[in-house]
């Protein structure tokens, strides 16, 4: 199966609500991503995933879940994480992660496409050893 890889904004620790983090509330904000990348949540994991992430703290959680105050034009910047209930179970959702990165089904996409690829590099590749066995076979 294909390797699943993610996307990043370049220069996004330059936006003021990153350069608000501490270096533990960035690196747990990498893991959920990490996290949602790895398992195609467009964003979303439950609150129970984050007693996994090593950079799981009170003070981290709250950076990420609070403003970090005011944009240029005077209204509040939009945390990096919201928390919610969906159904009976707390999940957080990533701000703007679809804006960022593709949805489950580009990835599963992507992936399924460059799977088939490889399956037919891989019987060219047996098609053309067997010839080559065959004919150094033939007398």
């Amino acid at each position: 199966m294909a390797k699943p890889w993610g996307k990043y904004v370049i220069d996004y620790l330059g936006h003021a609500k990153f350069m608000a983090l501490t270096s533990n509330a960035l690196a747990l904000w990498w893991e959920a991503k990490n996290y949602c990348d790895k398992y195609h949540t467009d964003g979303l994991f439950p609150r129970s995933a984050l007693k996994t992430f090593r950079f799981n703290g009170v003070k981290s959680v709250r950076l990420l879940t609070t403003s970090c105050g005011q944009k240029p034009d005077g209204t509040p910047y939009g945390a990096l994480w919201q928390m919610f209930d969906l159904g009976t179970m707390p999940y957080v959702r990533m701000h703007d992660y679809l804006d960022h990165n593709d949805s489950r089904e580009t990835v599963l996409a992507r992936m399924a496409l460059v799977d088939e690829r490889q399956a037919v590099a891989r019987e060219r590749l047996q098609a053309w050893r067997e010839a080559k066995t065959q004919k150094r076979e033939t007398p």
